[in-house]
């Protein structure tokens, strides 16, 4: 066993982990909308370069979310990012603030 220092492929990564039971166009979709709506133009100029960076937007569509603890899935990193968003929605409405 050794450690690998290049990146591994997509392929090779399938071969070790389960896929999200979500639908991959419908978290791509949800995603996309709520990068959309971002008020704060910070952050809207933050995922609108993140957005155009499309090699790094796939494996943030694509990694699991950690190898051990939640989301250990295909899509989880985007599966958790969306829950940690529509969350977030939630907490705004409840103090007032602006999503």
């Amino acid at each position: 066993m050794r450690k690998v220092d290049e990146e591994l492929p997509f392929e090779m990564i399938r071969a070790f982990f389960p896929a999200s039971e979500a639908s991959e166009d419908a978290l791509r979709e949800e995603y996309f909308r709520i990068t959309a709506e971002f008020k704060n133009p910070s952050i809207a100029v933050l995922f609108a370069a993140l957005n155009e960076k499309k090699e790094m937007l796939e494996k943030f569509f694509f990694y699991p979310a950690s190898i051990g603890v939640h989301h250990i899935y295909i899509g989880g990193l985007l599966e958790h990012s969306l829950s940690m968003a529509r969350i977030a929605r939630q907490a705004a409405q409840v103090v007032g603030g602006k999503p």
